[in-house]
């Protein structure tokens, strides 16, 4: 191998390769001249696309700006490739491929986004393999979406009451219960703005709830949801902590309770309680009268909220009616009034019956004061003469009869 000619020069720097300096100051002039109003990310990119640039110093510019310009990829998304590379077709020549590759890099460096920079790092051969695997690492979470190792929330069911709620909702709507009830109990003045704060926070997220099914969820229903409430407060409030079951039990049933207390129905019950009470003072201390709307609403709000009949036991009644014809079984040895009494029984057909046989006494009297009526207007109305009617006028009246010879 021959040395070097005089004024040759074969290590170092080529002729006409500019330094550091040199290529930031080309790239700085590259931004502002595309645009007046340079902002720092501009000149990020620029550095980043300048290929006079080292490689390192390109590779962290474009590390710098991978966060402000791409969005890391979500579960469902497709992965992110570049479109803006340069691929040959299968039956061009390689000439042919140079000249199109070198036709469309200065293009391509005007549009060079920070992903599709790195992409190129990873796969040129010719890059140290510790700068490949610090911008794999760097540009993974931007291509492939993180697989999560949290079970899948299951989805919102309906409970045997046609109610469903989210369960973050439910646990939030419980806690700003369980944060108001302290502070109304206590009554402090300097707490007036949280409690207003609070209970408007209620009325909103109440406000997105769905009333249970009118059909499945009535007045008994809500009477035993709040003696479970009331249960359920009593035991957190104590030193007795809840389990998993009964704390997401409080929950559900917290919402399930207020959806249902500023739903409709319990709406139209308050307005037809008011509507009583007015009818009732109208009457009774000479109160305002309804008018024609408040009359209409309280007859249609009295069809559709009628008053609960009380429970009575159809045995019961068939028991006790007047007409029954089951003997009832009675410890304290009393009969009610409308039990039906008993017939005496029948005698014998064939047989005559007592009255027959033998008159009783009161109807004797009877007819002995029948008679002796009947002969005194008699002796009244004959002859005073007649002594027949009257000897025997005067010996009934003495109790004697006269005998017949």
């Amino acid at each position: 191998m021959r040395g070097s000619r005089p004024g040759e020069r074969r290590g170092g720097r080529q002729k006409g390769t500019p330094n550091k300096k040199t290529a930031y100051v080309r790239a700085v002039m590259a931004a502002h001249a595309a645009q007046d109003n340079v902002s720092p990310l501009d000149l990020i990119l620029a550095v980043m696309r300048e290929p006079h640039v080292a490689l390192g110093q390109r590779v962290k510019m474009a590390l710098k700006a991978l966060p402000h310009v791409h969005a890391k990829a979500k579960a469902g998304q497709p992965d992110e490739v570049s479109d803006n590379q340069a691929k040959p077709d299968n039956g061009s020549s390689a000439a042919h491929v140079n000249a199109n590759a070198r036709t469309a890099t200065k293009k391509i460096n005007q549009e060079l986004m920070p992903l599709d920079f790195l992409q190129s790092v990873i796969r040129d051969a010719k890059t140290p393999a510790a700068l490949q695997i610090k911008v794999a690492q760097a540009i993974i979470p931007y291509i492939r979406p993180k697989r999560s190792v949290r079970p899948k929330r299951p989805g919102i069911v309906a409970d045997r009451h046609g109610f469903a709620v989210d369960r973050e909702l439910a646990r939030k709507l419980r806690n700003k219960v369980a944060r108001l009830s302290p502070l109304k109990r206590r009554r402090n003045p300097a707490d007036q703005k949280l409690i207003m704060r609070l209970n408007l926070e209620l009325v909103q997220m109440t406000a997105t709830l769905q009333c249970p099914c009118p059909s499945r969820y009535s007045m008994e229903h809500a009477k035993g949801d709040r003696r479970q409430l009331e249960r359920l407060w009593r035991k957190r409030r104590s030193r007795k902590k809840l389990n998993a079951i009964e704390d997401a039990t409080l929950a559900h049933i917290n919402a399930r309770y207020m959806a249902f207390v500023s739903g409709p129905e319990m709406q139209g019950r308050a307005w037809l309680a008011e509507l009583k009470e007015k009818e009732r003072r109208f009457r009774v201390a000479f109160g305002p009268p309804l008018t024609y709307r408040e009359q209409a609403l309280l007859f249609c709000l009295s069809t559709l909220y009628p008053p609960k009949k009380a429970h009575r036991d159809p045995e019961f009644l068939a028991e006790q009616s007047a007409f029954s014809t089951v003997e009832g079984d009675y410890d304290d040895g009393y009969r009610l009034e409308y039990q039906r009494a008993k017939a005496p029984p029948l005698a014998d057909a064939g047989a005559p019956p007592a009255t027959e046989l033998a008159p009783s006494k009161e109807v004797d009297a009877a007819e002995q004061s029948m008679s002796f009526v009947r002969l005194q207007a008699r002796a009244e109305t004959d002859d005073a003469g007649e002594s027949d009617a009257a000897e025997e006028l005067r010996l009934r009246s003495h109790g004697n009869s006269p005998q017949t010879g």
